[in-house]
């Protein structure tokens, strides 16, 4: 949402977020959970649009975004967090 309001903000297209994670640590206990992860099937990416350009990226509310195509996620995975 934000790379979409961003590139709107400035004029441009977002198509593509690349994302890199520097740190990962996966706990022996989370296994089932992520295995039940990687077995879901990815669904359909959400469509939005933008219906303004607004002078400062502060005042953009939800009321400036067109949902074209929801969200839809599968349910949660719990996972047991340590102390």
């Amino acid at each position: 949402m934000l790379t979409h309001l961003l590139a709107n903000h400035c004029g441009l297209v977002a198509e593509e977020f690349v994302h890199f994670i520097g740190n990962c640590h996966i706990y022996e206990e989370h296994l089932d959970a992520l295995k039940i992860q990687l077995e879901r099937e990815p669904m359909e990416f959400p469509k939005i649009r933008i219906t303004d350009v607004l002078p400062m990226i502060e005042d953009y509310t939800m009321n400036h975004i067109e949902w074209i195509k929801p969200y839809n996620s599968h349910g949660a995975i719990k996972m047991k967090m340590s102390a």
